[in-house]
């Protein structure tokens, strides 16, 4: 690819000479950049050009942004006269901007494979042809079909109703009716609800019956051989062999002797209390779980009431008494001990008095020790009142201040540093003045005669500097329309005189009878008596000795390191 640079570093500038070479050069560069074959390709980097962010038709209503703010890309179509957004490409995913808005294909021009290696998840699925499913097929909803036939069989739940014969093996849950117009085999079938009509079951072969809940409307009939597990709902009559294990309810009736080595109740006994029911003829109880006679029970009360008063002789009186409270002791003790002890102890609460006291104190000896009101008095006595007093002792005050004390009046009287600084300072303020007065004295005869030196080198300075700026003026003329045949005060032209001439935008030099051009390049010198003219970025520079004092651009505007005493406009 071929991208674009520039080829010349120089830039075209009035005046100057224009060859054609650069500029071939930098032409046939533009025009290999935009060739069909070799452009460029935008690809970021400096000759190839930046990115582009967008592809778009004349109105740009069909088009593709890329957005940097969502890093994504964005397909527009024009939908009635207005770009709208359709399709989005982003990390991961294929989005479209709408819900069930954009179709995949069409009915007449549709795509040939498609590969997914993950989850297809459609709302309404319709296969016009033939549909191969090489692994697993999970259908959660209902199939509607003529046939649907499995190579290897189905596995899994089959959840629905299905119409029509089903061939070959059934492994799974059936929900829903079956109904069979022919010969139909089952393995194992287990049925948790619903009923099987018309079909015998073992009609030909004994066979065994499983389940949790077996009702007979009418009663079962014949010789129950087996294990029952499970639970029996109904009249049992004739003899049971055997264990029996689970619940038995309803009567039990035996025309001779029951015999049960071990009878485990692991529910409740219920004896009927309506009736006579009873169980009798049990033995003195010697395990915590033997049941016990009336008599032994009647006897074991009596002992634990033994001559206990009427009104405590019940558990119910005793709680009652107790406050019912299951943890008596354990209060108890807790309440006894948040009180105070005659020993002493802790307090960890404030003890209100009243109009009461607290008397037969001994004397404080630690700082937060209650005390006499004796003990307080004896101690009041010793400090100083707020209102006044003598001290017996000295008062060392370290680094803190007595403060807001009176103006003195007696000659023992303490006083104020305001009061203090005021008398020194009136003192102090005189020297000084004093002093002020001698120095002013002699500074004003220095003064008098620095401003009668300066006055002298100013006058010399205005001279100087105007004897400068009126020979630099016989020199450089200003900008003109055209060329001038006297100098600025009117005299006669110097030889070496310069002017710009703002018609030609040129530089023109007097040879002594003519303005010529001054021409030269940035290492060409023009030397006229002290001065050096040298032209440097398009500027002209005259120097004295090698220094600069005076810049002259392409606009004719004038810069001058020096001074300057009278401002004016030179023409």
């Amino acid at each position: 690819m071929a991208g674009y640079t520039r080829q010349s570093a120089a830039d075209i500038v009035p005046t100057a000479v224009v060859r054609s070479a650069p500029v071939n050069s930098e032409y046939n560069a533009i025009r290999d950049a935009f060739t069909q074959a070799t452009g460029h390709k935008h690809d970021g980097s400096t000759a190839e050009g930046a990115y582009v962010p967008l592809i778009a038709d004349t109105d740009a209503n069909n088009k593709v942004v890329v957005d940097s703010t969502n890093n994504r890309h964005g397909v527009f179509v024009e939908v009635g006269g207005t770009p709208v957004e359709q399709l989005r490409i982003q990390d991961g995913a294929i989005v479209p901007v709408l819900d069930n808005d954009i179709d995949l294909g069409t009915t007449t021009l549709e795509f040939k494979n498609l590969y997914l290696d993950g989850v297809a998840k459609v709302d309404t699925l319709t296969v016009d042809e033939n549909a191969a499913v090489v692994g697993t097929l999970g259908i959660t909803g209902t199939t509607t079909g003529t046939t649907i036939v499995a190579s290897t069989g189905f596995s899994g739940p089959l959840t629905g109703s299905v119409t029509g014969s089903v061939t070959g093996n059934l492994t799974g849950n059936v929900t829903g009716d079956v109904t069979s117009t022919g010969g139909s085999s089952f393995t194992a079938a287990t049925l948790t609800g619903g009923s099987i009509n018309s079909t015998p079951i073992g009609n030909t072969t004994p066979s065994t019956v499983v389940g949790t809940n077996i009702t007979a409307n009418t009663g079962f009939s014949g010789p129950l051989t087996g294990n029952v597990t499970g639970n029996v709902t109904g009249s049992l009559t004739g003899s049971v062999t055997g264990d029996v294990t689970g619940n038995l309810t309803g009567n039990v009736t035996s025309a001779g002797t029951s015999t049960f080595s071990n009878l485990t109740v692991t529910g409740t006994l219920n004896m009927d209390a309506g009736t006579t029911g009873t169980i009798t003829n049990l033995s003195t109880p010697v395990n915590a779980g033997d049941a016990a006679t009336k008599v032994y029970v009647d006897t074991s009360i009596s002992s634990l009431v033994d001559s206990a008063p009427a009104a405590l002789d019940t558990l119910n009186e005793l709680a009652a008494a107790l406050g019912d409270d299951a943890n008596f002791a354990t209060t108890v003790t807790n309440d006894i001990a948040t009180k105070l002890s005659l020993s002493g102890g802790t307090m960890s609460g404030a003890v209100a008095m009243g109009s009461n006291k607290i008397t037969g104190l001994g004397a404080p000896t630690n700082p937060a020790d209650a005390t006499t009101k004796t003990y307080v008095d004896t101690q009041d006595a010793l400090k100083l009142s707020l209102t006044g007093g003598t001290m017996t002792g000295d008062i060392v005050m370290g680094s803190s201040k007595v403060t807001s004390t009176a103006t003195p009046t007696a000659d023992d009287d303490l006083t104020r540093k305001a009061y203090v600084d005021g008398i020194l300072g009136s003192a102090t303020a005189a020297a000084d003045s004093a002093a002020a007065a001698s120095v002013s004295e002699s500074n004003a005869a220095g003064s008098a005669t620095a401003a009668s030196n300066s006055a002298s080198a100013a006058a010399t300075s205005e001279t100087n500097a105007a004897a400068s700026f009126d020979a630099f003026d016989d020199r450089y003329l200003g900008a003109k329309t055209s060329a001038p045949t006297l100098d600025n005060d009117g005299d006669a032209l110097l030889t070496g005189a310069i002017y710009w001439d703002t018609t030609d935008s040129q530089l023109k030099v007097y040879d002594g009878s003519l303005w010529q051009q001054a021409a030269f390049n940035v290492a060409d010198a023009v030397i006229l008596s002290n001065w050096t003219i040298t032209e440097s970025g398009g500027s002209l520079y005259f120097a004295v000795g090698g220094t600069n004092y005076m810049k002259l651009d392409a606009s004719g505007n004038l810069q001058i390191t020096g001074t300057i005493d009278t401002v004016a406009t030179i023409s």
